[in-house]
């Protein structure tokens, strides 16, 4: 609250949602600011643009917490790691962080699978027009996806029809 200047050494990253060059242009933004801030701009991509990315970072996560907890590493099965890789990510890292931490406590040691992951992500459509875009799907991840969206529907069913998951987790579904 003082009129004396001193220096200051720091350096500021900024980050917005919103077009920045639009605000200044609409005056919601100070001009002097926008060129002050934008030394090195970077864009990054949201994770839905990026499908190749969930994985890695899931095991990232994933990582960090066993070592954390002082546990081994688990392993995600092939059906919620499709799961994970084809859900949209609206809430982006931050929710694939959140949504891998309880998996990973639901998980309790063994290897992370469909069924410790939330309802939303499985019931979440599991081909997108984005996706698809994003990252041109060979015939094998097209099988894969449809297979998948099939066994969550049926295992939705089931539970609606008070059976257990036993029947979906033999891996006599896999193409051979």
């Amino acid at each position: 609250g003082g009129h004396t200047s001193f220096s200051v050494g720091a350096r500021v990253v900024a980050s917005s949602h919103a077009e920045i060059e639009d605000a200044v242009r609409g005056g919601t933004f100070r001009h002097d600011l926008f060129h002050r801030l934008r030394v090195l701009p970077l864009r990054v991509l949201p994770l839905r643009e990026r499908p190749d990315d969930v994985l890695p970072l899931a095991k990232y996560f994933i990582s960090r917490l066993a070592a954390s907890r002082r546990q081994s590493v688990p392993s995600i099965t092939r059906d919620a790691a499709a799961a994970l890789r084809d859900y949209a990510w609206p809430g982006n890292v931050r929710e694939l962080r959140h949504v891998v931490e309880r998996a990973f406590e639901t998980a309790g040691g063994r290897a992370i699978a469909l069924d410790d992951l939330p309802t939303d992500i499985l019931e979440a459509p599991a081909l997108t027009p984005d996706a698809v875009l994003a990252r041109r799907p060979t015939l094998d991840d097209v099988e894969r996806r449809y297979i998948t969206a099939t066994l969550r529907h049926a295992r939705k069913s089931a539970r609606g029809m008070g059976s257990t998951d036993a029947a979906f987790t033999s891996p006599s579904w896999r193409k051979p």
